[in-house]
């Protein structure tokens, strides 16, 4: 009996002094993740400011052009159409002067992840005042298309002249370009 009682306290002590699977369990710590997309809605011009200067003063004389390109981003925009897109207005208007906006440059995508594109509002001129006005709009896609916009869009910035100009006519104006994909 003292040499059964010895094997049997020699194989509980091996037991607790030797592992393996035998005598392992599992043990789970389970924990909610929570994963986060940001809001990406972003536009930066290449240019920063710029002077428009008028060649001849005469009514109907125009100013060179200046192309601006608008780094734009956004991870939000809707499958359906998005008129006024890309929208821009000045902050007050010069007497005898048109600001106005020709969009009909190239969109280009920044690499395979963009999904979305901008197109022109208008095929001629378009003149900006005080009140915000539609420069590019973003086409209906089908699918899952189209919610990713990432890339460039080429903007021309000009002027004409509405009547005969002075030396004392000009000035400045802020141009705001606006992205909005709601």
């Amino acid at each position: 009996m003292k040499k059964l009682v010895r094997v049997a306290v020699t194989l509980a002590m091996l037991a607790l002094v030797v592992p393996g699977s035998a005598w392992a369990s599992t043990v789970d710590d389970a924990r909610t993740v929570t994963v986060s997309v940001p809001t990406i809605l972003s536009i930066t011009d290449e240019t920063g400011p710029f002077t428009l200067t008028f060649a001849d003063a005469a009514s109907g004389g125009t100013t060179n052009g200046q192309t601006v390109g608008y780094i734009v981003k956004s991870n939000n925009m809707p499958n359906s159409a998005l008129t006024g897109a890309l929208s821009a207005k000045i902050s007050g208007l010069l007497d005898g002067i048109t600001i106005r906006a020709n969009p009909g440059r190239t969109y280009t995508n920044a690499g395979s992840a963009s999904n979305a594109v901008l197109q022109e509002s208008s095929a001629s001129f378009i003149n900006l005042g005080t009140t915000a006005v539609n420069v590019m709009d973003k086409p209906a896609l089908a699918g899952a298309s189209g919610k990713i916009l990432s890339g460039t869009a080429f903007v021309n910035w000009g002027a004409v002249a509405t009547r005969d100009l002075s030396l004392a006519d000009g000035g400045a104006v802020t141009l705001t370009v606006t992205l909005k994909d709601a």
